[in-house]
């Protein structure tokens, strides 16, 4: 299939994909709603600076933040593109479609049943980290400190096992998420999303470590600000 990651939009990028050329799709299937963020507002017990009120970003000062290896959740940075979806976690599905052999919906609590638990910790970093550092021409985009990264545990099941239990057809080249949170771009509106070659989320030479959709952060249930019910 073509890269999506050029001069192609988001819109024809969906277009494509519903037109089969990408390989599977895994997208939210309950109705939620966007909750309107309350400009400067943070979720309790967050020790945070507001970098952008609406949509919320928001990072830790840097003195906190080194204090520990594994970031604490009030410490852990918030990164949002739009408006953040309240989800009733109980009621919540999402569906595994495309190349596969057998489409399949799952609730949360079928997700965390059917497949094995996995346990990882992993960094996590936005790609404007320390912007506001930049010299020259201001860069667009939230005005980052050095403090949008964060290390956690994190525990789910591996995506892995999900797409072996949905059978990926041959042809298949690419992982298209599809999340609950959607962005609006002047005129339009669309789901926020992203995909990652297919290789990286199968065993193999190329994929050195499980892709993990997670739903615990810190031994504790995923919270909306960080991708509740799952990431």
């Amino acid at each position: 299939m073509n890269s999506h990651t050029n001069s192609a939009s988001r819109r024809e990028f969906l277009r494509r994909l519903a037109a089969g050329s990408a390989a599977w799709g895994l997208f939210p299937n309950a109705v939620s709603r966007l909750a309107a963020d309350e400009p400067g507002a943070l979720p309790k017990g967050k020790r945070l600076i507001v970098r952008s009120a609406a949509p919320l970003n928001a990072e830790p000062a840097l003195g906190g933040l080194a204090a520990d290896w594994i970031t604490p959740l009030e410490l852990f940075y918030i990164r949002n593109h739009g408006p953040t979806p309240t989800i009733d976690a109980a009621g919540h599905q999402f569906s595994v479609t495309g190349m596969v052999e057998k489409p399949i919906t799952l609730s949360v609590a079928e997700l965390v049943e059917r497949f094995p638990a996995v346990h990882a910790t992993a960094t996590l970093t936005c790609a404007g980290n320390r912007r506001n550092e930049f010299q020259g021409p201001k860069i667009g985009g939230v005005q980052w400190g050095a403090g949008a990264i964060g290390n956690a545990n994190w525990a789910g099941v591996s995506l892995a096992s999900v797409l072996q239990h949905a059978g990926v057809q041959a042809g298949a080249k690419h992982v298209w998420f599809e999340g609950a949170d959607v962005i609006s771009d002047k005129s339009e509106s669309y789901p926020f999303g992203g995909s990652i070659p297919l290789e990286k989320a199968l065993p193999g030479e190329r994929s050195v470590a499980p892709v993990l959709l997670a739903t615990k952060m810190n031994d504790k249930p995923l919270t909306a600000e960080h991708g509740a019910p799952v990431r």
